[in-house]
């Protein structure tokens, strides 16, 4: 059986995949933190300076919203913006200025006002994240915790039984939330305003963003003093794959625009004289290949409207857009879209079949990233391997193959 540092090896692709992302202007040149599209037309950017950018054309033009400033210093830095789900209020947090950590909008948008929630000493929100349309959570420094009843409009604080370290990023999915602490610990809890469980201990990981693909699948990223480091979940939280190094010195932020379709951005690759850094993921994260880069500005947030269509932003103003996923060839999209893993769930034997490509390899792992030992394992053509599962423990599994170009794909399998 080959080592688990393998299993790590392989998952992220050292191969740069063809990109196409897009320049576009956005008419700043200060950091810009945080995107978000309400629709396919219309997009917010948000950053330093008190910096919220409108586009009604899907990021062709960018137009200053009109801000209610009084009180607010000229330097304060918006760091997250957001919509509930029906579109109706929006969001935007940060560092403003006397005390204020919140902007709300009613107007899609179009101008945003104070909320009316001062905090006194506590002076930053790093993020935020919508539990329903009315019930809100916010997050920051030294474990702070808020809810809001009323979409944002006015709040309360709630205890929070994490250390006393900064909450850097929270995520809501059906009715789970998860949050992320620069100790690299994550808490979890399913009630908006009720008690928060950890669900995964630190590791000295200094986690940045966290997303809740589904109440199964969590994924957060974060660095270390010297990488940086991707963590995943498949069962809520119950069990985490080892870290994986995504060869980067910054990652600062995750999204993935379907259940198995995500990017994470930052800056700075290794062994890069640039500085911006794109890595995608197919296969629901179990691996990620990056993309060819675009500028030389790090990045800092990613935001996708589905599979294709989506943003990047981050330093001196700078915006990227893509339509196609960022990968100029669709082949390998194609070659995975013809996998096959039939009968699934198995008590036995499962079938891989593709039909246009040759299969190399298949790996099976559980999920703690154990390879698992796979008896008769063989080729009944160049396009069908069978595996035989049949001694392996009921449950769980990832099924990992790998095609003679090299594209790999990697599936949930489960034994009966």
């Amino acid at each position: 059986m080959k080592t688990l540092s393998l299993f790590i090896a392989f998952l992220l692709s050292s191969v740069a995949v063809n990109a196409q992302w897009v320049k576009a202007t956005s008419g700043t040149t200060v950091k810009l933190n945080d995107v978000y599209f309400l629709d396919e037309d219309t997009g917010f950017l948000v950053g330093e300076n008190l910096t919220i950018l409108k586009t009604v054309n899907g990021g062709t033009t960018w137009g200053s919203a009109t801000i209610d400033a009084s009180g607010l210093l000229t330097t304060g830095t918006i760091k997250k913006i957001a919509f509930n789900s029906n579109g109706s209020v929006g969001l935007a947090s940060g560092t403003l200025g006397g005390n204020y950590v919140f902007l709300r909008s009613t107007d899609r948008g179009n101008t945003w006002s104070k909320s009316g929630f001062q905090i006194g000493g506590f002076s930053s929100v790093n993020a935020f994240a919508f539990y329903d349309n009315a019930q809100v959570l916010a997050v920051g420094d030294t474990s702070e915790l808020y809810y809001s009843g009323s979409a944002g409009d006015n709040w309360t604080m709630n205890a929070f039984n994490g250390s006393n370290r900064s909450i850097t990023d929270i995520s809501c999915k059906n009715g789970v939330c998860v949050a992320c602490l620069t100790t690299g610990s994550i808490y979890k809890t399913t009630s908006a305003n009720g008690a928060w469980n950890i669900i995964r201990q630190t590791d000295s990981i200094n986690l940045k963003s966290i997303f809740s693909v589904n109440t199964d699948t969590i994924m957060a990223v974060g660095q270390t003093a010297n990488a940086s480091y991707l963590i995943t979940t498949y069962n809520g939280g119950a069990s985490w794959l080892p870290p994986l190094n995504m060869q980067v010195e910054n990652i600062n932020d995750i999204y993935f625009g379907t259940a198995i379709t995500g990017y994470a951005v930052g800056g700075s690759p290794i062994a890069s004289t640039n500085s911006q850094y794109i890595a995608t993921s197919s296969d629901a994260g179990f691996v990620w290949a990056q993309q060819n880069e675009v500028s030389q500005k790090e990045l800092y947030s990613v935001f996708f409207l589905d599979a294709l269509t989506g943003y990047a932003v981050g330093d001196s103003g700078t915006i990227l857009k893509t339509t196609n996923g960022g990968i100029t060839s669709v082949n390998n999209k194609k070659i995975i879209s013809e996998v096959k893993l039939f009968p699934n769930p198995t008590t036995s034997e499962l079938m891989i079949q593709n039909n246009s490509h040759t299969i190399e390899t298949v790996v099976l792992y559980d999920l703690s990233g154990k390879m698992k030992n796979i008896t008769n394992h063989r080729s009944v053509s160049n396009n069908t391997a069978t595996i035989n599962m049949a001694h392996l423990p009921v449950g769980m599994y990832f099924c990992h193959i790998i095609f003679s170009d090299g594209t790999m794909h990697t599936q949930k399998v489960f034994k009966e």
